[in-house]
């Protein structure tokens, strides 16, 4: 036995979306219904677990055997509920010899559901639709049921069970011909065990926050609403598990699952401690106070504290280094100031004499557009709350386009390099990058050797007559369809693609601590009192052999509760 497919059905009387599966699972009325496998690719069996039927022991032992390599679609839900099931409570199975078949999917820009990338990719066997099947044997019910036994919906659900094993290895053959990195296998096994650890939650803050809205009458905001979901996730001993979902982005950056940390409000508020004191002790509060407070629910167990480390300005030194702006890289490598900088270059002053005013618009520029933005970025980023009048933003585009005549070229060489490849089927490079279309799809190679996947890219024509490309995607509706694309958004997705891989390598470095949290470019670990800021963000800035020349930074600080600095 090399690998086993798997696929299972099980029953909790938790709700499986507002809790997640860790809770789910950990419920006491939890339990096995179905288990269906697959050993090396042969002919599916489903095992009834609920009506008595034992899964082999030679299967029970692989899922602890890492020479035996398990497939699951969304491999967490079937890792996490068949550890509580075997093992004793808190335990898991090791992730490193677990592979999900939605990331492998996901990596080249499919739908995360199984009827998504199924039939996104024409499938011969297409998962069949079980959501009735679900809601009666998966959920509590309110009547009386008749015996499993008896039930012929019971043989469905079991077909059900079987078909879906199938289609996930029809899913493998069909992406056979694009492989997922080991090194990405042994991330994945890295956030698995993140998700497992979890986070650390105060109750008594959280609880307090949810009477203190409550009995001020006010409708939920969406931050606030958020300490419900803590309150949901939240497993036995405190602690919040399953916070992030692996490759949940085009980019392969993380995304955000239950409480969705990736957007919490930052806290800016004066007085954090005392507002903080305040509501551990029962006072009320408003509403705004509530959301400036939700980061400060995670706090570090005892003996710990919390260590915040992000990089800093990381996209716009990626932009730079890979576009070759000379001057922005030495602005890095120094100061660091590339908000006055900017300014400077902009307005042709030297960088003393950059004013308050000159300062806004460097900054606002800086966060607009280095993507191929322009009015309609400016305005999207508060120019106009920021005292800038209309008249003077198209000004402002020309003026940091001119002062980066580097980063603008590389747009173009971008696309053009996206065109050609698609156009003539051919491979193409520029700027370090490699742009290839194999099979119909476009594979952009980025300086780790990971690449980036545009399904079944087409040459189009833009607004403005010119051949652009066009690929397949989940588009704003979340439905799949024809997505164009140009040289900023090209630019736009290596850039945060890029990000990423610094963001995993640094996971990959420190991961003998214990890190809970990553949102975006910052890493959150709970350790013991002795370790120091300085040498995490040390370590959280070794540059890796493929981004040779990019200046990095790591800036953080310790705590006991997480806040943004």
């Amino acid at each position: 036995m090399k690998s086993i497919s798997i696929d299972i059905e099980t029953y909790s009387a938790v709700n499986l979306k507002t809790c997640g599966v860790y809770k789910y699972s950990e419920c006491d009325k939890f339990r096995l219904l179905l288990f269906g496998y697959s050993i090396d690719g042969s002919p599916v069996q489903v095992v009834d677990v609920e009506n008595g039927e034992k899964i082999p022991a030679e299967i029970i032992a692989a899922l602890t055997d890492d020479d035996v390599i398990k497939w699951a679609y969304n491999a967490n839900f079937e890792r996490v509920c068949l550890s509580r099931w075997f093992l004793p409570k808190g335990n898991f199975y090791n992730p490193k010899s677990w592979r999900c078949t939605m990331v492998w999917a996901a990596t080249l820009g499919l739908p995360l559901s199984l009827a998504g990338a199924s039939a996104a990719l024409n499938l011969k066997v297409q998962k069949m639709d079980g959501l009735k099947l679900i809601d009666k044997f998966c959920k509590p019910q309110n009547n009386s049921q008749q015996s499993l036994m008896e039930d012929e919906d019971w043989d469905t659900f079991k077909i059900y069970n079987r078909i879906d094993v199938e289609v996930e290895l029809e899913l493998k053959a069909k992406l056979a011909n694009a492989p997922v990195p080991e090194d990405e296998w042994d991330l994945y096994a890295i956030d698995q065990s993140i998700n497992d650890r979890g986070a650390l939650l105060d109750m008594d803050l959280v609880k307090n926050a949810i009477a203190a809205n409550k009995a001020a009458g006010k409708h939920d905001k969406t931050s606030v609403a958020k300490y419900r979901a803590m309150l949901h996730y939240t497993c036995d001993d405190n602690r919040v598990r399953g916070l992030f979902q692996f490759h949940g982005s085009r980019t392969g950056r993380w995304a955000g699952r239950g409480i969705q940390c990736q957007n919490l409000p930052a806290t800016r508020m004066n007085g954090l401690e005392q507002a903080r004191s305040a509501l551990k002790s029962g006072l009320p509060a408003s509403p705004e106070t509530l959301s400036q407070l939700l980061r400060t629910a995670f706090i570090p167990k005892a003996g710990h504290k919390l260590l915040v480390a992000d990089f800093s300005a990381i996209e716009a030194r990626i932009l730079a280094w890979l576009a070759g702006e000379t001057w922005r890289n030495e602005i890095f490598a120094g100061h660091g100031k590339i908000y006055e900088a900017s300014a400077s270059q902009m307005f042709k002053v030297p960088i003393e004499k950059v004013d308050k005013a000159m300062r806004g618009k460097g900054k606002v520029a800086e966060l607009a557009l280095g993507y191929q933005g322009s009015v309609g970025a400016l305005m999207s980023m508060g120019a106009l709350s920021m005292g800038l009048s209309e008249s003077e933003l198209e000004p402002l585009v020309k003026a940091w386009r001119r002062a980066n005549p580097e980063i603008v070229s590389f747009w173009w060489k971008v696309e053009s390099a996206a065109v050609e490849a698609v156009r003539d089927q051919t491979d193409t490079e520029t700027n370090g990058l490699r742009f290839e279309c194999k099979r119909g799809n476009l594979f952009v190679t980025l300086p780790s050797g990971r690449r980036l996947c545009y399904i079944k890219a087409k040459i189009g024509s833009n607004k403005f007559g010119k051949p652009s490309v066009t690929y397949m995607g989940v588009g704003e509706t979340k439905k799949w369809v024809s997505i164009e694309t140009y040289g900023g958004k090209f630019t736009e997705n290596i850039c945060q693609a890029v990000a990423r891989d610094l963001l995993a390598h640094s996971l990959k470095t420190l991961r003998e601590y214990e890190i809970v949290l990553h949102i975006h470019d910052e890493l959150v670990l709970e350790v013991p009192e002795d370790v120091k800021i300085e040498n995490v963000c040390d370590l959280m800035c070794q540059t890796p052999d493929w981004a040779d020349g990019l200046v990095m930074r790591a800036d953080g600080f310790e705590t006991q509760y997480y806040l943004k600095n």
